[in-house]
């Protein structure tokens, strides 16, 4: 008896005649009725499917839907109709949350002070910041803005001299680092330098710098 292999969207993929397999034409080979033996094909199947085919190149003849481990970057992909593409991970989004110091909490911007809000980190990762947004911490009230520049050795070398004109509880501030800028390595830290205090009553907000660590 042949099987008859349909997908999930209802399409006939293939048709299997007794005693074959569909060989090489997927990524794992499916057996058809009175394959002998058949356990190291089913056997191997299952292992690719769980180890989600890991190789520093992709499975041939790949089918949309299907993962893919690269093992040469270390990041998992996922097949859409045109190709593979990487999952969003620690090491290839320009978009993961640094590990904050405690010192990024509630930073006051009224006082001139340079406070390391992303200490250094041992763990053989370079950071690349690409974004810093600023949360209100208590309620604003803000006469004049705040500027401050965020560094790793000197200053400006991530962001010149931006101004914080918010004032407003219920909205942050956002910046994109962009150009010519400094990463931290493992014995490097990042600091918030207020060049220009703010005049508030209050004016605190939480430090989250965000980027690439690869």
């Amino acid at each position: 008896m042949a099987y008859t292999i349909v997908d999930s969207r209802g399409n006939v993929v293939t048709t299997i005649g007794v005693a074959t397999t569909t060989g090489s034409a997927y990524p794992i080979e499916l057996v058809g009725e009175g394959i002998s033996p058949y356990g190291t094909t089913i056997a191997e199947t299952q292992y690719h499917l769980l180890e989600r085919f890991a190789n520093d190149n992709p499975p041939a003849n790949p089918v949309e839907g299907m993962d893919w481990y690269n093992s040469a970057e270390q990041v998992p992909y996922f097949r859409n109709a045109n190709g593979f593409v990487p999952y969003a991970t620690g090491s290839n989004s320009p978009s993961v949350l640094f590990p904050m110091s405690p010192n990024a909490t509630a930073l006051d911007f009224t006082a001139l002070r340079s406070t390391v809000v992303v200490d250094a980190q041992s763990d053989g990762n370079i950071y690349f910041p690409t974004q810093i947004i600023l949360i209100p911490n208590d309620v604003q009230d803000v006469s004049t803005p705040a500027n401050f520049n965020l560094k790793v050795a000197v200053a400006e070398d991530v962001l010149e001299t931006v101004s914080i004109v918010n004032g407003v509880s219920n909205k942050h501030v956002a910046f994109n680092i962009q150009g010519s800028t400094a990463f931290m390595g493992g014995t490097d830290s990042i600091s918030v330098d207020v060049t220009m205090a703010g005049t508030a009553t209050s004016m605190k907000y939480d430090v989250l710098v965000f980027g690439l660590i690869r």
